[in-house]
C-alpha cells in the first residue's frame, strides 16, 4: 500500500506482494498492488487466489507448491460497484472447492 495522499486514499499501484523463501529471502510475486487483503489456495494447491481491495479485484494464478511461486495468470473477477461498502478482506476455500470472500 502506498502513502495516503488524503486520509483513507492511498497512492495507487505502488505496493507489491512478496513471498518468503525457506532461506528467508524475499521474492516479489505481484507488482502494482493497491491494498492486499486476501489469499486462499485451491484444495489441490494448484491455484492461488489473491484479492486487491481498492480495485475490488480477485485474481487467480497457477501455484507451484514445491517452489512457493505463482505463474501464469489464470483469471480476474471484478466485484460489482455495489460491493464498494464491503471491502474485500478475507478469502477462504470451503470443502467443495468454492472461493468465499
Amino acid at each position: 500500500m502506498g502513502q495516503e495522499v488524503k486520509p483513507a486514499q492511498p497512492e495507487p499501484h505502488v505496493g507489491n506482494l512478496y513471498s518468503l523463501d525457506q532461506d528467508l529471502s524475499l521474492k516479489k510475486q505481484i507488482s502494482n498492488v493497491e491494498i492486499s487483503n486476501g489469499m486462499a489456495w485451491s484444495a489441490d494447491n494448484t491455484v492461488m487466489y489473491y484479492t486487491d481491495s481498492l480495485p475490488r479485484q480477485i485474481y487467480a494464478y497457477d501455484f507451484d507448491v514445491e517452489k512457493g511461486s505463482i505463474s501464469k495468470y489464470v483469471f480476474t473477477k471484478k466485484m460489482c460497484d455495489s460491493f464498494l461498502d464491503a471491502i474485500l478482506k478475507l478469502s477462504t476455500i470451503i470443502c467443495c472447492g468454492q472461493l468465499w470472500v
